[in-house]
């Protein structure tokens, strides 16, 4: 029998798809089986995306911060599940801390909006439509949407470069659709 029907060889190209997207992909060494976390990461990511939470549990525990909040993380995956603690993140001692962050649907929190920029790597603007006058302006709002809902956008994505020329322009009518995610990233790499 070939190896191409192997799971080893299913897991080896899709870990080098996942890394040609842009994922990092990890060291077994660093793995830790024991609690099923990478515990640098973990502790890397909540040191630097919520410093302030992470200051606070600091002088809290003033000391073995790092293996209390793991092994809390670890209870809380046991008994709420993965999922939960992602959606609602979690309280320890006097600090709160959000596991993944999300694209703000709008403006109106200028600090959670830096932050997403910063977490993804972003070097550019983004934009927070809640009003929907860009989508009326570039043409991605439904007339009725669902049951005759007005206001709603279109799955759109467009394309901006320095100069305000527009290179990329992807407006979905089909909301099941999500825009072309491979040409946007190589219309993004020929600015660069």
């Amino acid at each position: 029998m070939t190896d191409k029907h192997l799971e080893t060889k299913y897991e080896a190209e899709m870990v080098a798809h996942l890394v040609e997207e842009g994922w990092v992909e990890g060291d077994p060494a660093e793995y830790d089986r024991k609690l099923a976390l990478y515990p640098e990461d973990l502790i890397g990511w909540l040191k630097e995306t919520q410093a302030e939470e992470w200051a606070k549990l600091a002088a809290f525990h003033n000391g073995d911060t790092e293996q209390l909040l793991l092994q809390r993380v670890v209870t809380l995956m046991d008994k709420e599940g993965s999922l939960a603690l992602l959606r609602h993140g979690f309280k320890h001692g006097n600090a709160r801390f959000q596991l993944c962050q999300f694209k703000p649907g709008h403006h109106f929190n200028p600090e959670t909006l830096a932050r997403y920029k910063k977490d993804q790597g972003l070097n550019f603007t983004l934009l927070s439509d809640f009003n929907k006058e860009v989508s009326a302006t570039y043409g991605s709002l439904y007339e009725k949407f669902g049951y005759n809902m007005r206001g709603v956008s279109k799955r759109s994505a467009f394309v901006i470069d320095k100069e305000g020329i527009i290179r990329y322009t992807e407006v979905l009518d089909n909301a099941g659709e999500v825009p072309n995610f491979e040409r946007i990233t190589a219309v993004l790499r020929g600015l660069l």
